[in-house]
């Protein structure tokens, strides 16, 4: 919170949603439907709003988004310009490391603030192709969880659990990058391997743990 970062705010706000929306089983078989039909009719009312009150929205996305931490929003975008003009240079291998911005604020450097397209500037494309194949593999991991027919509380609420976690950490990525610090490295990895190994463990047998079976996915 005290960070101010306000892409992490919108990731919190995501993955609660998704959490919530997995807990109360809305994306399950029989009520698919009637949760298409509430979606469609949210973002029908949403647009509408933002037809009427697009003024107004503007101003609050400027104040929540810009005039906070107007500098660094500035800084963003100017390594992120930079970033695509030099990524053509190195396309394919990517260029291995950060490259210093000359005339930047302190040691900010064309391919960092943000996971993806730091991917992309340093190990290129492969290297980006690669990292989301790496996410493709977890979130069919986790996919196939929440889809498991009989399972307990405690395997359930892991599941969701994950999935609001990735999908939060997804969207905080856009406009950060992680490896450069080790302990959310080693977060990140920890949270990887327990995804993609929980699915090896059978579903949860009836009676265990207190566990009562229920349908999810």
């Amino acid at each position: 919170i005290y960070t101010e970062s306000r892409i992490s705010y919108l990731a919190l706000v995501a993955g609660a949603v998704l959490f919530a929306v997995l807990w109360l089983g809305l994306l399950r078989g029989q009520t698919r439907l009637f949760s298409l039909a509430v979606a469609l009719l949210g973002a029908g009312a949403f647009a509408l709003l933002g037809y009427i009150a697009v003024g107004t929205i503007i101003r609050s996305l400027q104040t929540a988004f810009i005039d906070l931490r107007p500098g660094s929003w500035l800084v963003r975008l100017q390594i992120y310009v930079v970033t695509l003009r030099l990524l053509p240079e190195h396309p394919i291998a990517g260029w291995g490391v950060p490259v210093r911005i000359p005339g930047a604020p302190s040691d900010y450097s064309a391919g960092t603030h943000s996971s993806y397209l730091g991917m992309l500037f340093q190990h290129g494309i492969i290297g980006l192709l690669l990292y989301l194949a790496i996410w493709a593999t977890v979130w069919k991991a986790v996919i196939k969880g929440l889809a498991e027919r009989r399972m307990g509380r405690e395997r359930a609420v892991f599941w969701m659990a994950m999935a609001a976690a990735f999908l939060g950490f997804n969207i905080r990525e856009i406009a950060d990058s992680w490896w450069w610090d080790q302990s959310l490295t080693f977060v990140i990895w920890l949270m990887w391997g327990l995804s993609l190994t929980a699915s090896r463990f059978g579903p949860d047998q009836p009676g265990e743990s207190g566990a009562t079976p229920q349908t999810t996915g």
